[in-house]
């Protein structure tokens, strides 16, 4: 009954999102919704816990574990989000900075921010580096 509860949540989440699909064209995800990843192993269900902070989380399609964020962002800056081929999860905002979630073998999540990996600079997606600010590609340019 648990599970029953907690399946059709889910789904009343997920179909109140103003959006659902695949993510659109170019691939950068800029507004509230669901968005499968490419595998279709995992959602990014984007919402809000207030009218001006976005919440946002991943969540295993088979198993319903879910992987958020320590840190919201405000929806009132510049932000956006992009699945790759291999179900990383880029995400960017102004406010906060830039922040990839990279998948382990067993489906779990981890947040790594690039203020401290400067060795992913020059694996952020074409796409999102060109939605960067210039200020940002600027100061990263070197090493990228």
């Amino acid at each position: 009954m648990t599970r029953l509860v907690s399946t059709l949540c889910t789904a009343i989440l997920l179909a109140s999102c103003s959006q659902s699909g695949p993510a659109p064209a170019g691939g950068l995800i800029t507004d509230r919704g669901s968005f499968p990843s490419p595998l279709s192993n995992h959602i990014l269900v984007i919402g809000s816990k207030t009218e001006t902070l976005v919440d946002y989380r991943i969540v295993n399609a088979a198993t319903e574990a879910e992987f958020a964020p320590k840190k919201l962002f405000s929806d009132t800056m510049r932000w956006a989000a992009c699945w790759e081929d291999d179900d990383t999860l880029w995400v960017y905002s102004s406010d906060i900075g830039l922040s990839v979630w990279k998948r382990s073998s067993n489906s779990t999540f981890a947040q790594q921010w690039l203020i401290q990996r400067a060795d992913l600079i020059p694996t952020i997606p074409p796409n999102l580096w060109n939605f960067l600010p210039n200020s940002l590609k600027r100061q990263w340019k070197s090493v990228r």
